[in-house]
């Protein structure tokens, strides 16, 4: 299945690490700008909006931005 445009996927991908580190590491914006998109609302994963930075992601999880 095709991803959409808006989500990312990361060659070398560590078990877990914070949402706002996995979005600056694919090159999205940095990691701050990353902690103001979630506060935002902007930031989705495995269908559910964040509404905090602090969330572990792991491989298997799907990231979308602005969906």
């Amino acid at each position: 299945m095709p991803l959409p445009k808006n989500s990312f996927i990361l060659d070398k991908i560590s078990p877990s690490e914070r949402i706002a580190k996995r979005i600056a590491r694919a090159g999205l914006c940095s990691r701050r700008n990353a902690e103001s998109w979630i506060r935002a609302g902007r930031i989705m994963v495995n269908g559910r909006i964040l509404e905090t930075p602090a969330f572990l992601v792991g491989p298997n999880d799907r990231i979308l931005v602005d969906n």
